[in-house]
């Protein structure tokens, strides 16, 4: 789902809130996991301080977050299952480690507290990244995939150690990049071969950027650029994030703020989404309404501006309930919970139809205009 949904308007003596997505309809879920307290190693300061905070970071962002800290094996699938589980409905996933973590022929393993690699028959007893990404992979519209775990790691060395020179099997520094990322946003700590610094604060120096970003009203693409140079700059240049952004179009986590002051009419915005569709049925594709602080219904008109060719769109009055937040705006306050009246974009497709089709359409009140297409998936 893109997450331009929200715009706040603020004009002196009034506040006005759209909310231009199916924020009901729209589900984020994230598994956060930070294993510092090895039993076999020396411990790690940062993971569990940085899997609390991140995981609180989430939620104030409208995510469904199972924090793990400190989990052995068991621990790590119990906590991966649950999240299989929420994946398969969500519309946004995230997974994000930190602690140890190695590759072994060209294979991402993350280890848990209770590790011993004597050999590689051990590796069995770790949780493959390769599954993770599977899980991810349910989510219909934006997978994120977070791996702070490139730090010097002791479990390398039991690991040449008992493999031998002779063998020619790939044991190297850092992780592996992932194949099948299509769809996906990965983010490394630092460059493949490379290792992170733990820093000497209460996390570390990726994770202290990701927190400082992540709640902002950037585009995703650009939050993990901010986190990757804060990163390098704030190591003296010796530790550079690896991005991998192989995604369409612009999503936003927490949205945009326009402003227009003493009256000015507010800009023109535009926006792209996603959705899936069944054939045959209505799916609903977006909610757009308006809010004042008092949380009374404001008008808005929808207007649609391409139609569909393989199915109808209809716009209907409704009634809706606010979330406690919203993809753009967040915290809604003390409009969470109430109903306001508002449109909802529905889609009929073809019952013969699978493929992609679109819709258009422009939400206007108080003088601003939000043009949205959305693009559908009927299968």
């Amino acid at each position: 789902m893109r997450f331009s949904a929200v715009a706040l308007l603020v004009a002196v003596g009034a506040m006005t809130a759209w909310l231009s997505d199916a924020a009901r309809a729209e589900r984020r879920v994230a598994l956060v996991i930070g294993n510092g307290a090895y039993k076999n190693v020396p411990a790690l300061p940062n993971p569990a301080h940085d899997a609390k905070d991140v995981g609180d970071a989430l939620k104030r962002i409208g995510f469904e977050t199972i924090t793990a800290i400190d989990v052995d094996k068991n621990g790590m699938d119990a906590a991966a299952i649950r999240f299989t589980r929420a994946a398969r409905d969500a519309d946004v996933a995230m997974f994000y480690y930190s602690g140890h973590a190695l590759q072994y022929n060209g294979i991402n393993y993350l280890i848990p507290v209770d590790a011993k690699l004597a050999d590689e028959a051990d590796l069995r007893r770790m949780a493959r990244v390769d599954d993770l990404v599977a899980d991810l992979q349910q989510a219909k519209n934006l997978r994120i995939l977070v791996l702070d775990s490139c730090r010097d790691n002791p479990f390398l060395t039991d690991l040449r150690r008992s493999i031998g020179p002779s063998r020619g099997v790939a044991v190297q520094r850092g992780l592996a990049k992932i194949d099948n990322a299509q769809g996906m946003i990965v983010s490394y700590a630092t460059q493949s071969g490379q290792t992170a610094e733990d820093g000497t604060g209460r996390n570390s120096p990726y994770t202290t950027a990701f927190l400082k970003h992540i709640e902002t009203k950037e585009e995703i693409g650009t939050i993990f650029r901010h986190i990757a140079a804060d990163v390098y700059r704030t190591t003296n240049n010796a530790q550079l994030p690896e991005i991998s952004l192989s995604v369409i179009g612009e999503f936003y986590l927490h949205g945009k703020v326009e402003v227009a002051i003493g009256g000015t009419p507010g800009k023109e915005r535009n926006m792209n989404l996603a959705r899936t569709a069944k054939p045959g049925a209505d799916s609903l594709l977006a909610y757009s309404g308006r809010w004042d602080p008092n949380c009374n219904s404001l008008p808005v008109t929808v207007t649609i501006t391409r139609k569909p060719r393989n199915g109808t769109v209809s716009v209907l009055d409704a009634e809706q309930v606010l979330p406690a937040s919203t993809p753009g705006s967040g915290n809604t306050g003390q409009c969470a919970g109430k109903t306001i009246k508002s449109k909802k974009i529905m889609y009929f497709s073809n019952p013969d139809f699978r493929g992609s089709d679109s819709v258009g359409y422009d939400s206007e009140g108080a003088g601003t205009i939000l043009h949205t297409t959305i693009a559908i998936t009927v299968q």
